[in-house]
């Protein structure tokens, strides 16, 4: 089940350090899963449904929820704070040129267990990742979150599809054929475009050619495939967000001289970050398009 965007965000401030969560069983979380279920609100089931598409986000992504309700529902072990000061979050974040910072959530046991029977497929492991990785999702979500804003103030409806519901597996479910991080559907006026998103923390080029081939062999190959399990007739464009203008060039230079049947657009995550979010770059014709009009 995708997540629906909805722009509103309350969020307030907290000094308290997190601290590892004390380990329970996974039939001690089915089971407080099984008796929190007729008492969980909306609200509740939008902070789930956003961290099972994202992974990790931090209490000021999270769309309208104060960060003390957090601190209840980690209490209750439907979500999990990570045990990092807030000042290294903050250190972090400055990286990757990210103004605001706070705590850092996943899902937590009980929060996984009821995303499951709500027919979520969640990614996992956070708890367990360095802080680096984690990064990765909380920096993928605040993408996610400027281009929705921003598609959401032209007049699209957005939803997102996580980065485990996105994939796309061989029909017997051997074998995963792509994984891209996110996918957007934007509608409005029985208009809808898709958007497979891919964020580029690394400064080489390879990956990104990695990834032009495996778009091309998809959209050329397992047109049945990715019309039925991302229920669409069209294939998405790709975007692609990335720190290094290495990775830009490798896609710029891996598809000169080709006739690509996928769409690839291109921008900077500092540009993202700072709003620049009508033109993109088609990183075939090398000219800046508006993709959200």
């Amino acid at each position: 089940m995708p997540y629906q965007f909805s722009s509103p965000s309350i969020t307030e401030s907290s000094k308290r350090t997190g601290r590892p969560p004390v380990e329970i069983t996974p039939q001690q979380a089915r089971s407080e899963a099984i008796r929190l279920l007729p008492s969980l609100t909306p609200q509740c089931w939008d902070v789930m449904e956003l961290l099972a598409a994202t992974g990790a986000a931090m209490a000021i992504q999270i769309q309208a929820v104060r960060e003390r309700t957090l601190h209840k529902y980690a209490r209750l072990r439907i979500v999990d704070r990570l045990p990092v000061p807030a000042e290294t979050v903050r250190e972090q974040c400055a990286i990757y040129g990210l103004t605001d910072a706070g705590r850092i959530y996943t899902l937590g046991p009980v929060g996984l267990e009821l995303a499951k029977m709500r027919g979520l497929t969640p990614s996992t492991g956070h708890m367990a990742y360095p802080l680096s990785r984690v990064m990765h999702d909380v920096i993928l979500t605040e993408i996610l979150l400027r281009i929705s804003r921003h598609a959401a103030g032209r007049g699209w409806s957005v939803t997102w599809i996580g980065t485990a519901e996105a994939a796309l597996f061989t029909p017997d479910r051997s074998r995963e054929v792509l994984e891209p991080d996110a996918l957007l559907r934007l509608t409005k006026d029985g208009e809808e475009r898709l958007f497979a998103l891919e964020y580029h923390n690394e400064d080489k080029r390879s990956r990104a050619e990695r990834k032009v081939d495996q778009y091309e062999a998809v959209c050329a190959v397992n047109a049945a495939l990715w019309m039925e399990q991302w229920e669409t007739a069209a294939f998405p464009t790709l975007l692609a967000v990335f720190r290094h203008d290495i990775v830009g060039k490798g896609y710029v230079d891996k598809l000169s001289g080709m006739q690509p049947q996928v769409r690839y657009y291109g921008k900077l995550l500092s540009g993202v970050l700072q709003g620049n979010l009508d033109q993109w770059l088609n990183l075939s014709t090398r000219k800046k398009e508006n993709i959200f009009p």
